[in-house]
């Protein structure tokens, strides 16, 4: 498990940025699967989650989910569906 403190600055290294979860796993030399990292950063109290078109980190509050695709969409991606 990581620490409340180390998840928090992951969250603040990987929003605003398309960085992998393997790069963050190698870069802090963390003994965590990809899965539950990414899960362990959507159960935080300010929980962030990649956009499923371009694949950047966003806040969950800054994603709108598609039912249909299954995923949340940044503004961009969901204009640029729209298009």
């Amino acid at each position: 498990m990581i620490s409340e403190d180390k998840l928090g600055e992951i969250q603040d290294e990987l929003e605003g940025t398309c960085t992998s979860i393997s790069q963050i796993i190698d870069r802090h030399d963390l003994c965590i699967d990809e899965d539950d990292l990414e899960d362990q950063l959507l159960n935080q109290p300010k929980p962030i989650e990649r956009c499923g078109g371009c694949e950047w980190w966003f806040s969950v509050t800054d994603l709108e989910f598609d039912e249909s695709r299954g995923a949340g969409f940044c503004t961009q991606c969901e204009s640029e569906d729209d298009a």
